[in-house]
């Protein structure tokens, strides 16, 4: 299985049902099977509009 991160810090994805995010960073987690990133929301204009949170691979768009 490869655990290399497909997102890298800087890197913006969007959400499958809301919002758009910058990664900041990355870990796998065994108990998931998937990465998760810590991230946070930007609006339209690219301005930070939330705290840091976490969210895993699979709701990425």
């Amino acid at each position: 299985m490869n655990n290399e991160a497909k997102y890298l810090p800087g890197y913006e994805v969007n959400g499958k049902n809301y919002g758009r995010f910058v990664v900041i960073g990355s870990r796998w987690s065994d108990l998931v099977g998937e990465h998760i990133y810590s991230v946070f929301q930007i609006d339209d204009n690219g301005n930070k509009i939330s705290n840091e949170m976490n969210l895993v691979e699979s709701c990425f768009a």
